[in-house]
């Protein structure tokens, strides 16, 4: 399912422009947000998708000093999926990796990023923006009463890295046969 990582992906990097030709990627809602006290935005990180990186498509994390990679965590394809027109669920996990000694900073980063991701997320599921959850007669749609999943920082010290994780739960439709 090259489809639903790939359009997530651009979306989050900002390539893929909402409904009045804005982007709402993870940069924009990072400049758009309000920082606690002295705090400042931390840079926008490099966004990769599992199907055109050779390391996320390993499952590796990169060693970037900043990066997001979105990946399939789970697809569920039901067996009325080969004669009727929904495909399936899916499940995206999108991950924050920050390469740097694991201190304060760097998991307040991480935590602004996954805030940016969430506001991101949140215009990409607008009833406005349906056209770029749409690729290749793939429809891509928020599950209905879907929350998002967040999975809190977790410090490699041997690494060095700090990580974060959103799971976003998809329904897959075929639009045409």
């Amino acid at each position: 399912m090259v489809e639903p990582v790939r359009a997530v992906a651009e979306w989050l990097a900002g390539t893929t422009l909402d409904y009045a030709s804005q982007p709402q990627g993870i940069a924009a809602q990072l400049a758009a947000m309000t920082y606690d006290g002295t705090d400042t935005a931390p840079s926008a990180p490099d966004v990769t998708a599992e199907t055109d990186d050779p390391i996320a498509g390993r499952g590796e994390l990169p060693d970037t000093a900043m990066a997001v990679t979105v990946a399939i965590d789970r697809l569920a394809m039901p067996a009325t999926a080969l004669s009727g027109v929904k495909i399936g669920k899916l499940r995206l996990l999108v991950r924050v990796v920050r390469t740097a000694s694991a201190t304060h900073e760097v998991v307040r980063d991480s935590y602004y990023v996954a805030r940016a991701i969430m506001r991101s997320l949140q215009q990409f599921h607008r009833n406005e923006n349906q056209f770029a959850r749409q690729r290749n007669n793939i429809y891509i749609g928020p599950e209905p009463n879907m929350a998002l999943d967040y999975f809190t920082p977790a410090a490699d010290r041997d690494d060095n890295q700090v990580t974060t994780a959103w799971a976003v739960d998809y329904a897959l439709r075929e639009l045409a046969p």
